[in-house]
């Protein structure tokens, strides 16, 4: 290699640390200071989409409560109504059959097929089952557990007031 080369080599070398220690020195304030207004804005917008978050997710729970709650008013009219229905099944109950097309509005689809299921019994043990599984279904509905227990025989023939004992 001729000195001319190596001259060269070395001149161009010497202007590039120059450009690197000029671009450090002069551009590293002005990176620095752009990493903090970035890391400012992205901060700031994590804490605005925070809150954004959190109040959607306040309406959702409010609007699951008060679903909740409605639900739960209707299935306790409904209950208030049945026994019309146990007792006289043969008979028209406008008032159950209003609560209950208000359950096709707030209530599961379970809940709503097995009230008509009440609606449609014919004997006793047939509205007793149906009546076991709209009780569960209801309980399913309001997320209280699931339970075994049956509802024993609510469906005795009322005893009549006063009189003697029967014969034996």
């Amino acid at each position: 290699m001729r000195r001319q080369d190596v001259a060269i080599a070395l001149l161009w070398a010497a202007i590039l640390i120059v450009i690197g220690l000029v671009v450090r020195y002069a551009l590293g304030p002005l990176l620095q200071a752009t990493a903090q207004v970035l890391a400012a804005v992205v901060s700031a917008m994590a804490i605005i989409l925070g809150g954004i978050l959190t109040h959607a997710f306040t309406q959702i729970r409010e609007q699951d409560l008060a679903q909740r709650k409605t639900q739960q008013e209707n299935y306790k009219t409904l209950l208030a109504k049945i026994d019309q229905v146990i007792r006289t099944p043969n008979s028209p109950n406008d008032e159950f059959v209003k609560v209950h097309l208000e359950s096709w509005v707030v209530g599961s689809a379970e809940v709503i097929q097995y009230t008509r299921e009440l609606l449609d019994s014919t004997t006793p043990e047939k509205r007793k089952e149906a009546l076991e599984q709209l009780l569960k279904a209801m309980r399913k509905d309001v997320g209280l557990s699931s339970t075994e227990q049956h509802l024993g025989n609510i469906f005795l023939p009322p005893a009549t007031a006063g009189g003697l004992p029967p014969a034996k």
